[in-house]
């Protein structure tokens, strides 16, 4: 489960009670150990970080779960791990999982990094965006593909699966709706961009921009042949 509004608090509690100008945040999941230094103000970016590596943490119980599955299950001729479509979804769990550490790693980076220079994290907005919806929709289809492989089993209170699904589907809607944060991370993205009457991939504007570049050697070329 996430209790964002108990870490706001115990972070809130923490600064009040020893007086910091910054706060340590211990990110620990099982493929490392990570550590990000932020200042009061910006106490609330860490918390979603934290609660990016909670969701990790949640995603790979449930992609434990799938694992431990498809190789007890035994069904039609074969176990489920030795089906295509069970492999598949252990592959995509993986890449998902692998790229939303990774995308959390670079987020927790560069927050420190912006500390560091004594920046705020709100240059960071296009990283911890990225997390955010990326993350709860891993979550989501990891646990997703757990109850499947589970099959009604999945379904029941018999096993952690179905309350961590109706957690996972509020991930993406409790620190803000996807959409929010895929505008934010588009509207960011497009700055680095501006508009062009011509594509500037055109084959035929760049045909020609090669041609006038490089005349002189291409008519040494020609005048050698």
């Amino acid at each position: 489960m996430f209790h964002k509004a108990a870490a706001e608090r115990a972070i809130q509690e923490l600064l009040i009670q020893h007086h910091h100008l910054a706060l340590e945040v211990d990110h620990i999941d099982r493929m490392g150990n990570d550590v990000a230094r932020v200042a009061p103000s910006q106490a609330l970016a860490a918390v979603d970080v934290v609660l990016l590596y909670e969701m990790l943490g949640q995603s790979r119980r449930a992609f434990d779960m799938l694992c431990e599955r498809s190789l007890s299950r035994y069904t039609h001729g074969s176990l489920l791990a030795e089906k295509q479509m069970i492999q598949d979804w252990v592959a995509e769990s993986y890449a998902e999982m692998q790229a939303a550490r990774l995308l959390t790693l670079q987020a927790a980076w560069k927050m420190d990094q912006l500390h560091a220079a004594g920046r705020n994290h709100s240059e960071a907005r296009i990283e911890i965006a990225t997390i955010k919806f990326w993350g709860a929709r891993v979550l989501y289809n990891v646990i997703d593909r757990a109850i499947q492989v589970h099959g009604s089993l999945g379904y029941t209170a018999d096993l952690p699966l179905e309350a961590m699904y109706r957690q996972a589907r509020g991930a993406r809607i409790y620190d803000g709706p996807d959409e929010v944060h895929k505008v934010t991370v588009a509207r960011q993205v497009l700055k680095r961009y501006k508009a062009a009457d011509v594509p500037t991939e055109h084959v035929p504007t760049r045909r020609r921009a090669a041609i006038e570049k490089f005349a002189d050697q291409l008519d040494g070329i020609a005048v050698n042949s």
